[in-house]
């Protein structure tokens, strides 16, 4: 409809004028106007296109570019903002153009501030920074971002979670639970689903290695035998120094090295300690694991417990009731 508008406007050869003349109370011949208009003009024009079919996305966009173009961008968030409620698939790729340009701390800082009065628009966004594998702008972007933009759950999880992946681990873990750590070093310990989800509670797998399955009776472990994989797993802020991991379970199925608990450096993956539950089918048993945190390179650790190749190749089943981590003695 527009194009032909556009052509119609140049079939007749009508000035601009003219052109309102023809039909004055539809927006395509102000569309068609402003796009040999220039500036502040080209603004007036879209803006009265808009007047006439406000639903339009097309028109909104438009006027977005211009206002972009001369460096208005605050008015330019206004009307993403609107044309999100008109038209969301078209703004989040707009959005995520936008995002693939924060290449730099500067430009974070820059859109954080352009965006503060529709927080909204920080999802999609944000939403595109978590498939960089480069954390740094996305980082900076959320330090600069203003607080009430976080009480949006979708902006609040996927801050957290691009912190977390950054290594900005404090600031993740203060923003998903709303308070500094440390304390408590772990959370959720019988597993009973009491936190919020996100990089600090439990989370589980079930796929091709085995699965993982809370229960009212603790946490249901299946290791098919076959493959290396992570059942649950959880990280952690541990200080430097000491710290032993107790976990309280029970065998109903045994096979031999199925399961085993053990805790690694998150970035490094350096293991720290790691054991094998064993024991008879009925039996409930405590497992304990003692290590020690290095000063460096290990700010975050990731406690999982884990399944392998059994010894038989055969499928283990085991119930975790409770686990604990706790200071040990230096």
């Amino acid at each position: 409809m527009l194009a032909l508008a556009v052509a119609g406007a140049a079939a007749r050869n009508l000035d601009t004028n003219a052109m309102l003349a023809w039909r004055p109370l539809a927006a395509q011949p102000f569309f068609a106007a402003a796009g040999s208009a220039k500036g502040q003009r080209r603004a007036e024009l879209l803006q009265e296109a808009i007047h006439r079919d406000p639903r339009a996305p097309e028109l909104r966009l438009a006027l977005i570019q211009n206002l972009v173009r001369s460096g208005r961008m605050p008015a330019a968030v206004d009307q993403l903002a609107i044309l999100r409620r008109l038209d969301a698939p078209l703004t989040d790729e707009v959005l995520a153009k936008l995002a693939s340009q924060i290449v730099s701390p500067s430009r974070a800082r820059a859109v954080a501030e352009a965006f503060g009065k529709h927080p909204e628009l920080f999802v999609p966004i944000l939403s595109h920074l978590t498939q960089s594998p480069d954390k740094a702008p996305a980082v900076t972007l959320i330090r600069h971002m203003p607080p009430k933009a976080f009480d949006i759950a979708p902006v609040r999880a996927a801050a957290i979670g691009i912190l977390a992946d950054g290594g900005e681990y404090r600031r993740a873990y203060a923003l998903w639970s709303g308070t500094l750590p440390p304390a408590p070093p772990l959370r959720d310990p019988d597993f009973s689903g009491n936190t919020p989800e996100g990089p600090f509670s439990w989370r589980f797998t079930s796929g091709d290695a085995g699965a993982a399955d809370r229960t009212p009776d603790g946490l249901e472990l299946v290791a098919f035998g076959q493959q290396s994989g992570v059942l649950a797993d959880q990280l952690l802020l541990l200080a430097p120094g000491p710290w032993r991991i107790t976990l309280d379970y029970e065998i109903i199925d045994h096979a031999n090295g199925g399961i085993a608990l053990a805790l690694r450096c998150q970035d490094s993956g350096q293991p720290l300690a790691s054991a094998v539950l064993g024991g008879n089918a009925g039996s409930r048993r405590t497992i304990s694991l003692d290590a020690v945190v290095p000063r460096s390179d290990c700010a975050g650790q990731r406690l999982q417990i884990e399944t392998g190749p059994s010894d038989d190749l055969k499928d283990m089943h085991a119930r975790a009731f409770s686990i604990h981590v706790t200071r040990a003695a230096s």
